[in-house]
């Protein structure tokens, strides 16, 4: 499972294009894996780039909070 903590977008020139920077936490590592695959694979972002990730006690769990930019384009139907 993923926890979206922050998202920013910017747009560099009108268009059709945006800039995505996400912060998110999870449980395990492969769902972040999972997380990074589903968009590449979902056809609205390219240039998917996971940041850096980082491990924390969190109470009685441990999460890993990471960051994630991506470029997102608008589909036409």
């Amino acid at each position: 499972n993923i926890w979206l903590t922050a998202m920013t977008t910017m747009v560099a020139s009108p268009g059709d294009k945006m800039s995505v920077n996400l912060q998110a936490l999870a449980f395990d590592p492969y769902s972040i894996a999972d997380f990074i695959n589903n968009l590449e694979q979902a056809g609205n972002f390219s240039r998917v780039e996971l940041g850096a990730v980082s491990n924390r006690a969190q109470g009685q769990y441990s999460t890993f909070q990471f960051s994630v930019i991506a470029e997102y384009k608008k589909r036409v139907p």
